[in-house]
């Protein structure tokens, strides 16, 4: 798959921008150590439609895609998403590669409430079978995940160099998408 230049520079704006509804929702809910009760963790889900709401009125066309960035980074190939329990095709595109990243990116990252793990632990709980774990193989475009994991050996690296370390489009790319969160892209192939 590749992608012309204005799709990737949507992309990595809609990868900086895809969580900015959490702006809107008290700070509590991303700093807490425990997990949230049922009713804090409904309101965090929120952040994907009030990212929308605030994105959507941007000038087009770029503001659709992005609007769609941060408004289906969380949903799942499966249906088994969130807000909208979308599934396959029904997902942007941009929804698809911002998520997989954002998921790559939330299991390397350390949290308040959980430990980082190693980029092939990370491919590990990515490529699971078991639709009865958090993260698995189900969740994921089945496309996008094979040019991911493909692309492992970048992505890693990508992901692992300090911050501002971009030598082109793939490291600015995975930067901006996955230390921001959104997707990878190399000059030669595109997620």
């Amino acid at each position: 798959m590749s992608l012309d230049p204005t799709m990737r520079a949507t992309i990595i704006l809609a990868a900086a921008l895809h969580d900015v509804g959490k702006l809107t929702l008290p700070a509590r809910l991303w700093t807490s150590s425990a997990p949230l009760p049922r009713r804090e963790r409904c309101l965090a889900q929120r952040h994907s439609v009030r990212g929308h709401a605030l994105l959507r009125d941007l000038d087009p066309p770029v503001a659709q895609l992005v609007a769609d960035a941060a408004l289906t980074h969380h949903e799942a190939w499966d249906g088994s998403g969130y807000p909208g329990g979308l599934c396959g095709t029904e997902i942007p595109l941009v929804g698809r590669m911002v998520g997989l990243c954002d998921v790559y990116s939330a299991l390397r990252e350390a949290r308040p409430y959980k430990q980082s793990v190693s980029h092939a632990d990370a491919v590990e709980m990515l490529t699971a079978p078991d639709p009865a774990l958090r993260t698995h193989r189900g969740m994921f475009d089945p496309d996008l995940l094979s040019i991911f994991l493909a692309a492992g050996t970048q992505v890693q690296a990508a992901f692992e160099s300090p911050p501002g370390d971009a030598d082109g489009s793939w490291r600015h790319l995975m930067q901006t998408a996955v230390r921001g969160r959104a997707v990878c892209a190399d000059r030669s192939t595109a997620v």
